[in-house]
């Protein structure tokens, strides 16, 4: 739809127009295809559209893969998630879960879903390839603006807590709350989504 595909031309501008990275001190001598800095890939034709968001621009919410036609989730696929490293490595609850974990990112926190849409990215980018992990470790993350956005959903064994992930469903709130709590709309979000998987008896 129109709309997905202009979440996604954000996404992929935000991407691309990031600020250029800083490095000291290299020497490359006598050196073919030679690239310093991130990589970006994009399976498929790109098209960018420079968009500029505005504080009026209301947020376009998807229904996730699992068909939660009740409860507005963001889809993997709207934040372009990447697919798992090992598909037969996925496992699946086998019971409804009796837990829930809540967590935090320990990261920045954004206030649009463009922004956020990019921070999962960044979320599942590290777990995959600096942890090693399989996928996005968390079944679902709210962002400060209130939005509830798929990591493993509501069927898939995340990798949030050791020795609790089998019977626990996993939520994480996109930035860093030590100190301070998450804002109320995301809070409120989060038990909404908690209360819409007891009734559903995921």
């Amino acid at each position: 739809t129109n709309n997905q595909l202009q979440q996604d031309f954000l996404t992929i501008d935000n991407i691309l127009s990031k600020g250029p990275n800083q490095y000291n001190n290299i020497q490359i001598y006598k050196s073919q295809n030679v690239h310093i800095g991130d990589v970006t890939h994009i399976n498929g034709p790109v098209y960018i559209n420079h968009l500029t968001p505005t504080i009026n621009q209301n947020i376009v919410i998807n229904t996730n893969t699992n068909n939660d036609e009740d409860y507005p989730i963001v889809a993997r696929r709207t934040w372009l998630a990447q697919p798992p490293l090992d598909p037969d490595d996925v496992k699946f609850f086998q019971k409804p879960p009796k837990f829930v974990i809540i967590c935090h990112s320990a990261s920045e926190e954004a206030y649009t879903q463009t922004d956020n849409n990019l921070l999962v990215r960044l979320i599942q980018q590290f777990h995959v390839e600096s942890r090693k992990w399989n996928d996005i470790s968390y079944n679902f993350l709210v962002g400060a603006e209130g939005s509830v956005y798929e990591g493993r959903g509501w069927k898939t064994v995340g990798a949030h807590t050791q020795g609790y992930n089998s019977v626990s469903i996993g939520i994480c709130f996109i930035g860093c709350y030590i100190q301070k709590l998450p804002p109320p709309v995301a809070l409120r979000k989060a038990k909404e989504l908690i209360r819409y998987g007891v009734k559903i008896g995921a």
